[in-house]
């Protein structure tokens, strides 16, 4: 789940999963390249069978630049596989190699530990909300507004961000 910040509450904004926020900008490009608010429906972090990879799961579309698209990825060096699954389609790519130890941490859900060139290809990816900047960099105004839509103490050196739920992160056939 996506979420936004106001200056006294968090909202929520999408049912995308925490690897769409977070993983998806391990491969680059941007959210228009991949068609992140038209046809991405969820990226996962381990698709059975496969194991841990990065899995980009779309909404089958017939349109001339979707297919481009889908022809287009086969060429990135990470790319593993693409397979059909009625109306959707599942990309698979291998995880980079320079992003090995921010995957693992992900999977921790050490948000604050990414490098910094994980944290810069987020913010590019999604914009620089303030939600995101907060929990990449543990923002005391971010802290401040869970507490208070909490209603609840959160110790200081907590990620302010939810460990993933490894189940809605992965992909079973």
């Amino acid at each position: 789940m996506y979420l936004a910040m106001t200056r006294d509450s968090i909202l929520t904004t999408t049912d995308k999963n925490l690897s769409s926020v977070y993983i998806t900008p391990m491969l680059g490009g941007t959210r228009k390249l991949f068609f992140f608010n038209k046809y991405h429906v969820n990226t996962f972090i381990f698709v059975e069978g496969h194991g841990p990879c990065i899995a980009l799961y779309y909404k089958s579309s017939t349109t001339t630049l979707f297919k481009k698209f889908l022809d287009a990825v086969e060429q990135f060096r990470m790319y593993v596989e693409t397979v059909d699954y009625k109306d959707h389609v599942l990309i698979i790519f291998e995880v980079p190699i320079d992003h090995e130890g921010d995957f693992v941490r992900f999977i921790e859900g050490k948000y604050s530990e990414f490098s910094v060139i994980l944290k810069d290809k987020i913010l590019k990816f999604h914009g620089p909300s303030q939600y995101l900047v907060g929990v990449l960099y543990k923002s005391s105004q971010l802290h401040a507004a869970m507490e208070k839509n909490l209603q609840a103490e959160i110790p200081e050196d907590s990620e302010l961000e939810s460990i993933p739920d490894i189940n809605n992160e992965s992909f079973f056939i």
